[in-house]
This record gives C-alpha cells, structure tokens and sequence, in this order.
C-alpha cells in the first residue's frame, strides 16, 4: 500500500503571496522550510506510475524497510535537532 497523492494547485507558498495575505514565517523552533520527503515502507519497490513520477520528479525519495515511516526534514538539517514520533506515529522530523 502506497500513500494517497493529491495536488492542490491553489496553494501557494507563503514566500510567494502579497504581503497582504501573508501568515508570520517564523517558527519556534527555527525551521524555515522543507527541504525533504522521505517515505519508507515494506513495498518501496513496487511504486505505481503517479508515485514514480513524484519520485522522479525529485519532491520525495523513497526507502525500503520493514515498517512505515515517513521522515521530513527542514532546513537540510542543520541543527542536528528532530523528534521521532514513534510508536505512536510512523513519522520522524529533522532540523
């Protein structure tokens, strides 16, 4: 089983709105974007041709293991910070 895609073309990133649509940019904890998907998952070798093409296309990269997990990394890691919500979630951060 793969992740649900959706496109949502009406989002913009906040960067790129008018000022006068704009939400505050800074986060407590520092982080300013995303610089990484990674999706990890039993059957990361069976991807069918919309995943492929999101992988392709360089938004995610994929990873085979034996359990779930999706990591995003801000900010390309720099601080060397994250948090791991494991095993209440399948989702790890790094900042």
């Amino acid at each position: 089983m793969e992740p649900m895609l959706f496109y949502l073309d009406l989002v913009r990133r906040p960067d790129e709105l008018p000022q006068s649509q704009c939400q505050p940019l800074e986060h407590g904890a520092g982080v300013e974007e995303i610089t990484q998907v990674r999706l990890v998952s039993p059957l990361g070798d069976t991807l069918s041709p919309e995943l492929l093409a999101v992988v392709n296309s360089g938004l995610v990269s994929i990873g085979t293991e034996q359990e779930y997990l999706m990591e995003i990394c801000f900010n390309n890691g720099e601080k060397g910070e994250g948090a791991d919500l494991r095993p209440a979630s399948p989702l790890r951060f790094h900042w």
